[in-house]
């Protein structure tokens, strides 16, 4: 960090006034910095070791934490800067996100209102549950998916992901470059049993899959982005992150529920 010095052979008038205005130039610099932190959800400068994320092992698949590009991005997110225009725009779609995540505070509401368990309770990225007729578009007021921290009826809401069917590109999705959309389309797909719930990994081969009572599914037209906006829960690796480090084994959280 810099070090203010004062400039030498002020007066006292302008000595008063030199500092008023380092004062409020420090001032606004805080506020800004925690303010862009705050929206991105003040994400940390390196991964730790020390999350419940991170503790619970490497990433269970490999479209997990790789994007579009194929690209690694396990951790802290970096966050490119948007215009206002840009801003404004995207926070109404992620006000829009809060509302729908409000209205399915437990799996119980989720499932009362259609959605459907596709996943167990996954560390860093917590249990799916998935309502497949709003995959055909990005809205952001309707996820097609809900995460939680667990799969019983009392289980809390963490956070939303937005499974859409599109082609070969990621579609439109929030207003912005930040939010980096992810496919489980490698090694074949995920293994998904007759119930539309995912019991493996991309890495999982056929055999082991179909000797699961599972198939392979290619995937290769869906589309993902994981969506940490829940109000009051901190997942301090971004907004639009591949995981939550706040998300341990077992469904054990940092937030203490």
């Amino acid at each position: 960090m810099a070090v203010l010095t004062e400039p030498p052979g002020l007066n006292r008038r302008v000595r008063t006034g030199w500092l008023i205005s380092v004062a409020v130039a420090l001032a606004l610099a805080v506020v800004f910095v925690a303010g862009s932190a705050a929206y991105a959800g003040g994400p940390s400068p390196r991964l730790t070791g020390n999350t419940p994320c991170e503790k619970s092992g490497p990433p269970v698949s490999e479209g997990q934490v790789l994007d579009s590009a194929g690209h690694f991005h396990r951790g802290p997110y970096p966050q490119i800067p948007i215009d206002k225009k840009t801003r404004a725009r995207l926070d109404l779609q992620q006000a829009a996100a809060r509302v729908a995540a409000r209205k399915y505070p437990t799996v119980a509401d989720a499932e009362r209102a259609g959605y459907r368990q596709s996943t167990v309770y996954v560390p860093c990225i917590g249990a799916h549950y998935t309502n497949i007729a709003l995959a055909h578009t990005f809205d952001p007021a309707r996820p097609s998916e809900l995460l939680y921290d667990g799969t019983t009826p009392t289980s809390h809401i963490v956070g939303l992901s937005y499974l859409v069917f599109h082609d070969i590109t990621p579609p439109a999705g929030f207003a912005g470059p930040n939010d980096r959309w992810h496919q489980h389309s490698f090694n074949g797909g995920l293994c998904i049993d007759r119930n539309g719930l995912v019991i493996g990994a991309e890495s999982m081969s056929a055999d082991d899959c179909a000797a699961r009572g599972g198939h392979k599914a290619p995937l290769t037209n869906v589309w993902m982005l994981h969506d940490w906006v829940v109000p009051s829960l901190g997942c301090t690796w971004g907004v639009f992150a591949a995981e939550c480090p706040a998300l341990g084994s077992n469904g054990a959280t940092a937030w203490g529920r």
